[in-house]
């Protein structure tokens, strides 16, 4: 009988250690939004515009599928941690150059891969349900190519690549489908990628995301 409640006593020790992990590991699918891109590529034009001489039209879109990973650990019942890995958000603008009776189609492909580390604050509210919000920072790599096409002849422009780290800014949502499974939204504002002037997505990049987590 000792025996058969020591067995139990353990199972249930196990079963609470297993409930109270801090750790945790989201996926998201999002869609990424670049500023230069949101407000036609201004940087990009004015820079083409500078070094031909000519009349620059066209733009790009606002915005742009990825993925992420992000592995969370629960500091505190307030605080938590959390590491996120996204790629690869793809931005593509049309340019046309104008000038000296020749027009030359353009284009630009930017390719953005990163991650960022921010502190949370969070807190759960009305049963299931529970908000996060903190600062921290990114690490991005921007990754600009493109190319012209001048009277046939397309010329390849070779590529850009640009590394920063910049402040962070996040808040999410999240509902507990059952004590280890979740599903949410977040958003991450990431102050500056790519250089200003240069790429075609500089600026700040927001980052909105449906998750799905697990708590081991």
């Amino acid at each position: 009988m000792k025996k058969m409640i020591g067995i139990g006593m353990v199972g249930l020790l196990a079963s609470g250690v297993a409930a109270a992990s801090p750790w945790s590991l989201s996926v998201g699918l999002g869609s990424a939004i670049a500023a230069d891109a949101r407000s036609g590529a201004r940087a990009e034009i004015a820079t083409v515009r500078t070094a031909c001489g000519c009349t620059v039209t066209g733009g790009g879109p606002t915005h742009a599928g990825y993925g992420s990973l992000a592995l969370g650990y629960r500091v505190s019942r307030w605080i938590a941690v959390q590491g996120t890995a996204f790629g690869e958000p793809t931005f593509q603008g049309a340019l046309t150059l104008s000038g000296g009776g020749t027009t030359a189609p353009a284009t630009i492909t930017d390719r953005i891969t990163g991650g960022t580390l921010v502190a949370l604050a969070h807190h759960r509210f009305a049963g299931r349900w529970s908000w996060s919000a903190g600062a921290g920072v990114a690490v991005t790599r921007d990754s600009e190519s493109g190319s012209i096409t001048v009277n046939g002849v397309t010329h390849t422009v070779p590529a850009a690549v640009t590394t920063r780290v910049s402040p962070a800014v996040s808040a999410s949502i999240s509902y507990a489908l059952t004590r280890r499974w979740s599903v949410g939204a977040s958003y991450v504002e990431i102050t500056s990628v790519g250089s200003r002037g240069q790429q075609y997505t500089a600026g700040p990049l927001g980052l909105a995301t449906l998750t799905g987590t697990y708590r081991f």
